[in-house]
């Protein structure tokens, strides 16, 4: 939060103090440990804040780890999305500019700009534009498809799909729940199933990739749900309830009207009640 206000607000901004910031998130603490995930969710949607967080992994071309990249060397680094919102990124004009953070060794580091990198958002080769059966699908036809503009005219359906973090294509069954939009053409059977990989920049660009035959689902992505949902900084409690020794809550000994520990109790009288079933 320091950080967005001190190095990252533009001059345009909105928000007319630090306290305003703080007001828009109005998260409530815990005492339990929340997914780093969900904090951000909230933060890029409400703030309209273009947070990253990237990691660094090894790109070995000798085994099953490859991912696809130019880099012809055997063994490289690469970056890879630890977290990011594509919806963030492609619909909503932001006061701030893209703040990226490198995790490292499981701490936190902010990358300054200016830099050039580029992760990853899936295993598989990217492009600024598809084509295929002698048409190509642009970005100005994804940012239509996205924003439900009814102008649009395409001769196949198209449903476009994205993730938080990085994801392997061969797992495209957790892509799934995440989908960003929707194009149906009714004349035609043909889908086409597209991935959105966003790049770090202040003005939008996707990367688009085509995804195998994933079917039809109902979980389309809503921007209502993410009001509607339960609190976003709850988490499951981690503390456990522990056993203790059965012990004696009242001595047994003798009558309740008579014992000790019930002497400082008197029984009310007979005015001080009305009976309810009279």
């Amino acid at each position: 939060m320091q950080h967005l206000w001190t190095f990252a607000k533009k001059p345009t901004c909105s928000i007319a103090n630090y306290t305003s910031l703080v007001d828009v998130i109005k998260l409530t603490e815990r005492t339990w440990t929340v997914p780093l995930s969900n904090i951000l969710k909230t933060m890029t949607l409400r703030l309209h804040a273009d947070i990253n967080v990237v990691q660094l992994c090894r790109n070995n071309n000798n085994n099953n780890n490859k991912y696809f990249t130019d880099c012809r060397h055997t063994q490289c680094y690469v970056f890879k999305y630890v977290f990011q919102n594509t919806l963030m990124k492609t619909l909503f004009q932001t006061d701030f500019t893209p703040v990226t953070l490198l995790l490292y060794q499981q701490n936190y580091y902010i990358i300054n700009p200016p830099f050039v990198i580029s992760p990853m958002l899936i295993d598989q080769q990217t492009h600024d534009c598809l084509q295929r059966n002698n048409f190509c699908l642009t970005q100005s036809h994804i940012k239509a498809i996205l924003t439900n503009d009814n102008d649009i005219r395409l001769p196949f359906s198209v449903v476009l799909y994205s993730a938080y973090k990085f994801r392997v294509s061969k797992t495209a069954k957790k892509i799934n729940p995440l989908i960003l939009g929707l194009y149906n053409q009714p004349d035609s059977s043909i889908f086409w199933h597209v991935f959105l990989s966003p790049l770090i920049s202040e003005t939008p660009c996707l990367k688009l990739t085509f995804l195998q035959e994933l079917g039809m689902h109902k979980n389309m992505c809503n921007l209502k749900n993410y009001y509607s949902t339960s609190h976003h900084t709850e988490g499951l409690l981690k503390t456990g309830r522990q056993s203790i020794d059965q012990e004696t809550l009242l001595n047994q000994d003798f009558c309740l009207c008579d014992n000790i520990e019930t002497n400082p109790f008197y029984v009310p009288t007979n005015h001080q009640f009305k009976n309810l079933g009279k």
